[in-house]
């Protein structure tokens, strides 16, 4: 029996996504459900395609995206979907190599392409402002984890030591920008005598100024950086509340720290990275649990390695392939209105941890391991629906 469905892509959808054809409508009490399976079933096409891509066989593929749920395409009248599928190169990365390859990225695309969306709320989050609020949201709470504790094995001292040593490292890129350089004598002369800051209410130069920056934005900037490095450098800060505060670097400290912190230190932050439980209450596609992805893998990589340091190599997975497994397991959840969202989020996970095992070499010879694992990774599947 052949499906058919109404449109619900916009006329301005991304370019190379075929149009979902309106040949027979289903009713208007089924629209939406019968809409939502369909999508559920193409975003399942697409992950299978990747896995297979990847090196999966089909039928672990099948398991992992749960293909037994899914519409078979040839049962759907969508001929420029089928095409779509045949002759495009996938990948697990996130970014393509050519424009005929489908990345995981395509999951943001669909989404984002509902003419809902805006009824709904969805939006497209950047990847570095997603990177930016996950690390904002997320190391300061782990760090008053572990020093709730145990204050004294916590790593503060080690910390507050690699501020005061080599603070300026932990400024941000942004802040420093342009530092490097002397100001111009028509903009350094103000700081001596400020009748001559006439200069300063003019766009700073490319070379010292952020983009908006005006002089006078400049030079503040500027002091501050100045002053931090100063305050780091003689111990006058309070970690890690007055480094959240100066929006440093928390994450590259944090990691810095791991490495040269003794193992005791390394075991209380592993045991607490295992606690951790974040939840995205509108988790979308997944662009913020993904960011903690990216967060929290190199905090977990280095407490793993330094765990299993000395011990005789097994046949356990890398510990990049164990941190994303935990993560994606474990540590995070999302939940959404549209179900839609939690299956592309709940998608976009698996995809991640696959690509992190195909990276390692692990996709073809771990699959019996792996796959009871991949079939437990569930987000909360909870639609909520307005009355």
């Amino acid at each position: 029996m052949s499906v058919t469905v109404s449109p619900f892509f916009q006329a301005s959808q991304p370019p190379g996504l075929p149009r979902l054809l309106d040949v027979q409508p289903f009713p208007t009490s089924d629209l939406k459900h019968d809409e939502d399976n369909l999508t559920l079933s193409l975003l399942a096409h697409l992950s299978h395609a990747m896995l297979q891509a990847a090196g999966w066989n089909a039928d672990v593929a099948g398991a992992l995206v749960n293909s037994s749920s899914m519409v078979p395409l040839e049962s759907i009248d969508l001929p420029d979907w089928g095409d779509y599928l045949k002759t495009r190169s996938f990948s697990l990365t996130e970014t393509p190599s050519s424009q005929s390859t489908v990345t995981p990225q395509i999951f943001d695309e669909i989404l984002e392409s509902q003419p809902t969306r805006k009824q709904q709320g969805v939006y497209y989050t950047q990847t570095d402002l997603a990177r930016y609020m996950a690390e904002q949201a997320i190391l300061p709470c782990l760090w008053r984890m572990v020093k709730a504790t145990n204050a004294s094995l916590c790593g503060v001292k080690t910390a507050q030591k690699l501020l005061t040593q080599s603070g300026e490292n932990y400024i941000r890129p942004a802040s420093k920008f342009g530092t490097a350089f002397s100001l111009p004598s028509t903009i350094s002369s103000g700081l001596v005598h400020p009748p001559q800051r006439a200069a300063w209410n003019h766009p700073a130069d490319n070379s010292h100024g952020l983009p908006g920056e005006w002089w006078r934005d400049c030079v503040a900037r500027r002091r501050w950086v100045e002053t931090q490095i100063n305050q780091l450098a003689a111990g006058n800060f309070n970690f890690p509340d007055d480094a959240i505060s100066a929006n440093l670097n928390l994450w590259q400290l944090t990691c810095d720290l791991l490495l040269k912190c003794p193992t005791e230190t390394i075991a209380l932050w592993l045991n607490t990275l295992q606690a951790l439980h974040i939840l995205d209450p509108a988790c979308g596609s997944g662009a913020f649990l993904l960011a903690a992805v990216e967060v929290l893998l190199p905090l977990y990589e280095i407490c793993l390695k330094r765990v299993s340091a000395g011990e005789t190599p097994s046949t356990q997975l890398p510990p990049r392939c164990e941190a994303v497994g935990q993560m994606v397991r474990h540590n995070l959840h999302g939940i959404d209105l549209s179900p839609v969202a939690v299956e592309a989020c709940r998608f976009r996970l698996t995809l991640r941890w696959a690509a992190e095992l195909q990276a390692c070499g692990w996709a073809g010879r771990t699959i019996k391991k792996t796959r009871g694992s991949f079939k437990t990774l569930k987000l909360q599947r909870v639609a909520l629906l307005a009355c």
